[in-house]
């Protein structure tokens, strides 16, 4: 498709000067007149004229989405996702069903499971320069799951709320990913099947089940039991950093044992080099447990922005590819309408035109053609970037700052082209030039 497109434009662009030599005045180009076919001279610099300002502002609507993309990304990367990913080993892992039962009729026993809980801590706890261990039902960029819950005594109430998500996670979830604890506690290890049954909440939470008021203390039924709420969390950000905290609540996985989930590894060390030692530890513990995802918690961050990062490169280079068109036809333009023009320039200077007169002649016409491709361009570019109004995150579509450094920049630079047709213009030698046919 990207031929057959090519080969008709090619041919469809080879048909406009054949078309215009089929207006040509054959006795005024036999006898070189210089004011030959000027109608057809006008129709062609128009022509050309015209497609600089179109590349120009096809130009400034590629830049503008690239710049408001390229802001958009910097500033999702400036978001806080609730959670400190740095120095952070993940890795998922599957117990196998045959050899860790998962009986609803022994929940929340599932010894097999928590043995193997136990034991992978402590090994990992073990090891060099690893200053925190996790085991959690989800990673902190995993969405998981949502489920409905009760406030006790505002059951009434419950019908028109929103599902929290359920995050299943141990005593060292807080401290290794450094999840800012706001009010009350966190999970301790006394928090098992023995104890009375404990939940967290985050405060996107507190703000939607408890009307801002001191949710430590209050019982929540969840799954046919009720749990004391016993802390509030900082809000992480589970959807990735453009969207906002959803309100959720924490199980503790003493209570709640997991079959499937994410191992976390906090290392003074470089993650990534914690991957195979990682490996190698779960498979002592037992060499039929798979684990896969494996990768430091930064990379599973900057992942979760991979579409938006993918866009906003690929339309970068679409808009430098713009910006380079527009420069070379600007000044493909202006060097050849110096030459068409070369004996003018010679008469303005041999009747008294100074170089600066000149030059301000060429750059005049720059100018003109910048200035008008700028125009249609930001009105084009105000237009069509509401087409990624959906992908923007803290910048709108209209943002001043994008549209005004893309002007300025585009057209600096168009104007600095413009330079070496003037300069050129400038060294034309009245003699030569009147003499010139």
């Amino acid at each position: 498709v990207t031929v057959a497109l090519s080969l008709v434009v090619a041919v469809v662009a080879g048909l406009v000067p054949t078309f215009q030599a089929r207006r040509l005045e054959l006795a005024s180009a036999l006898q070189g007149d210089p004011a030959r076919g000027s109608s057809a001279s006008r129709e062609h610099r128009h022509l050309r004229s015209g497609l600089v300002v179109a590349e120009l502002a096809l130009a400034v609507m590629l830049m503008v989405g690239a710049g408001l993309l390229i802001r958009s990304l910097w500033r999702l990367q400036q978001v806080d996702p609730g959670f400190e990913a740095s120095g952070v080993l993940k890795a998922e892992f599957l117990l196998p069903g045959s050899r860790y039962p998962q009986r609803m009729t022994d929940f929340p026993a599932w010894p097999e499971i928590r043995r193997f809980h136990a034991e992978a801590v402590r090994r990992l706890r073990a090891l060099p320069n690893v200053t925190g261990v996790s085991i959690a039902g989800r990673h902190p960029l995993d969405r998981g799951f949502t489920s409905s819950i009760v406030v006790a005594g505002r059951e009434a109430e419950a019908r028109d709320w929103p599902e929290p998500a359920i995050r299943l996670v141990d005593e060292g979830y807080v401290s290794t990913l450094r999840v800012p604890v706001v009010a009350g506690r966190a999970f301790l290890a006394s928090d098992d099947a023995s104890s009375p049954p404990v939940a967290l909440v985050n405060e996107e939470a507190q703000q939607r089940y408890f009307a801002g008021r001191d949710p430590i203390g209050h019982r929540i039924r969840l799954w046919g039991a009720e749990r004391t709420v016993v802390g509030v969390l900082g809000g992480e950000r589970f959807r990735g950093q453009a969207e906002a905290v959803p309100p959720a609540v924490y199980l503790p996985t003493g209570q709640s044992p997991v079959g499937s989930g994410s191992i976390l590894v906090r290392t003074s060390g470089d993650p990534a080099a914690l991957a195979e030692t990682v490996r190698r530890v779960i498979y002592e513990v037992d060499p039929e447990v798979p684990l896969f995802g494996i990768e430091p918690l930064v990379r599973t961050l900057s992942n979760s922005a991979a579409e938006r990062r993918f866009t906003t490169v690929v339309l970068g280079a679409f808009a430098g590819l713009a910006l380079l068109l527009a420069i070379v036809g600007v000044h493909g333009v202006l060097s050849y309408t110096v030459a068409r023009r070369t004996r003018e320039i010679g008469i303005r200077m041999a009747l008294g035109a100074d170089r600066g007169r000149v030059r301000s002649l060429v750059l005049g016409q720059s100018a003109t053609l910048v200035a008008l491709g700028l125009a249609l361009g930001t009105l084009g570019a105000v237009a069509l970037s509401q087409l990624l109004r959906t992908m923007l995150y803290g910048v709108g579509p209209n943002d001043p700052i994008t549209l005004g450094g893309v002007a300025f920049l585009l057209g600096g630079v168009a104007l600095l082209t413009s330079l070496l047709p003037a300069r050129r213009a400038t060294r034309v030698d009245p003699m030569v030039a009147l003499r010139t046919e």
